[in-house]
């Protein structure tokens, strides 16, 4: 059978420390990884000098959180590295003092379920997405150009037959992030919402259906001041 949990193990970890971790767990370990869970293989886990590993490894099974060194990691950070390369990427918050970014960004309403970059990076929750902006590029030629913006959160998974998201820490599991893109708009002056001349990033939240998130959202990261300056929200 610790053959089995151990077939099952590394059919679904990737990451070469946590790899090499599974290869040294006795029949025991491997079980309580990989098996029925009970209220022995629970005290095993939390009881293990690695607990935290053990306790990461059971929840990348179980849940089948995307690992480090898998396909799918790969492709995300083919995806991030690509972006990255673009000739006209700009690292944030710099680019929000280049004036062909500033030029490019487009004037669209913000709706009522707006929040802030502050909101999203170390939430209030106990745990959140913990967003993180990268920076931008231009797409599209002029005058048509947009601004497209490059972020990273924490991995979501829906809870089976429900509409609500669980959230997995990358940092706590060391597990990689997702990778999400939206466009940076303008909220117009004359407004219905908001104070008007906010900064915001049309996107896909980062975690739809989760205390009663809508499937996208706007993030504020700033606000026009004089002279057309973005001011980062973090300095309002």
């Amino acid at each position: 059978m610790s053959n089995y949990h151990k077939e099952q193990l590394l059919g679904r970890v990737h990451d070469p420390e946590k790899v090499a971790f599974i290869n040294t767990l006795n029949d025991d370990e491997l079980n309580a990884l990989a098996g029925m869970y009970t209220t022995a293989s629970s005290e095993l886990i939390e009881n293990h000098p690695q607990a935290e590993l053990m306790h990461a490894i059971r929840v990348i099974y179980y849940r089948q959180v995307i690992d480090w060194a898998s396909e799918k990691a790969d492709e995300t950070q083919a995806e991030i590295i690509k972006f990255i390369d673009s000739p006209t990427f700009v690292q944030y918050p710099d680019f929000l003092l280049e004036d062909s970014f500033v030029s490019a960004i487009k004037n669209e309403m913000m709706q009522n379920h707006s929040k802030t970059i502050t909101d999203l990076q170390g939430s209030t929750f106990s745990k959140g997405p913990e967003l993180e902006i990268l920076g931008a590029r231009l797409v599209g030629d002029a005058p048509n150009q947009r601004v497209e913006i490059l972020m990273l959160s924490n991995q979501i998974k829906p809870f089976p037959g429900t509409n609500e998201y669980m959230i997995f820490e990358q940092d706590r599991m060391d597990i990689p992030p997702k990778a999400l893109t939206g466009l940076l708009k303008r909220n117009p002056t004359a407004r219905t919402r908001g104070r008007g001349n906010e900064v915001y990033i049309s996107m896909e939240s980062p975690y739809p259906g989760h205390y009663g998130e809508p499937q996208y959202t706007e993030v504020v990261i700033g606000h026009f001041g004089e002279d057309s300056i973005i001011i980062p929200i973090e300095d309002v």
